[in-house]
């Protein structure tokens, strides 16, 4: 078992029309450990390692990461593909979710090493559109904190 869990945000069942009720089933059906509501709970001052946002601001998401991994509370694994990459770059802006964890342009990897190097023992909350991207992005980032 790793050091580090992985979770999903209710967005997934949004564009299905489901209830958040049937978000937390299929969540537990998917093998997610956590679900995270995809409503503000008054965590959002906590240090979230967002890649996909700090790409988005045009900063090196990298770079961002290494400078607060030890004040990380909660990493927020969102993927985006490079079409949507490219219009939304430099913007300021609460996109449409992207992509399946592994689809896109986000080095997993590479955003996994980086806080449990610093010692984050906590949850990846994945965050995606469909129910078919939330089972992508679990298998995916099981295989990356595997190595």
């Amino acid at each position: 078992m790793s050091d580090i869990q992985i979770g999903i945000n209710l967005e997934f069942v949004r564009s299905s029309d489901k209830s958040f009720r049937f978000g937390i089933r299929k969540a537990a059906e998917l093998g997610y450990s956590y679900v995270e509501p995809c409503v503000a709970t008054g965590y959002d001052l906590l240090a979230v390692a967002g890649y996909y946002h700090m790409l988005s601001m045009e900063d090196d998401p990298h770079e961002m990461l290494e400078a607060i991994a030890d004040r990380v509370a909660h990493v927020h694994a969102k993927d985006i593909d490079m079409r949507q990459s490219r219009s939304e770059r430099g913007k300021i802006t609460g996109t449409p979710v992207g992509c399946a964890s592994g689809d896109g342009v986000v080095d997993w990897p590479r955003v996994v090493r980086i806080p449990r190097k610093h010692g984050y023992r906590g949850v990846l909350s994945v965050e995606c559109g469909t129910i078919e991207q939330a089972e992508r992005s679990i298998r995916h980032l099981r295989s990356v904190l595997e190595r």
